[in-house]
């Protein structure tokens, strides 16, 4: 089973699931910013997927950035007027 985030699937239904003798996963999306909240319940998973898998202790960690479909998400052609000195990148959830 594959879990996103993890930080809204209960702890007891992961330790449940894993007692069935199925294997669990988590991938972690916004590792390192949530790290010391993971941590807490990373440690019930089977296997740990991030994109900072350094700072783990767990076990079974596996580096798994995220994903682009560069035919979808690739440089375009626009209006000089959308000309800005500024970025903003944000994540697409809130905690």
């Amino acid at each position: 089973m594959l879990v996103l985030l993890g930080n809204h699937f209960p702890v007891e239904k992961v330790q449940s699931i894993r007692n069935a003798g199925i294997k669990t996963a988590v991938w972690l999306t916004d590792c390192p910013y949530y790290f010391d909240k993971t941590i807490q319940y990373t440690i019930e998973y089977d296997f740990v997927l991030t994109n900072d898998y350094q700072k783990f202790g767990c076990k079974q960690v596996y580096y798994m950035p995220l994903a682009v479909n560069t035919g979808v998400f690739r440089p375009q052609p626009v209006n000089l007027s959308y000309l800005s000195g500024i970025c903003i990148v944000a994540t697409a959830f809130h905690e």
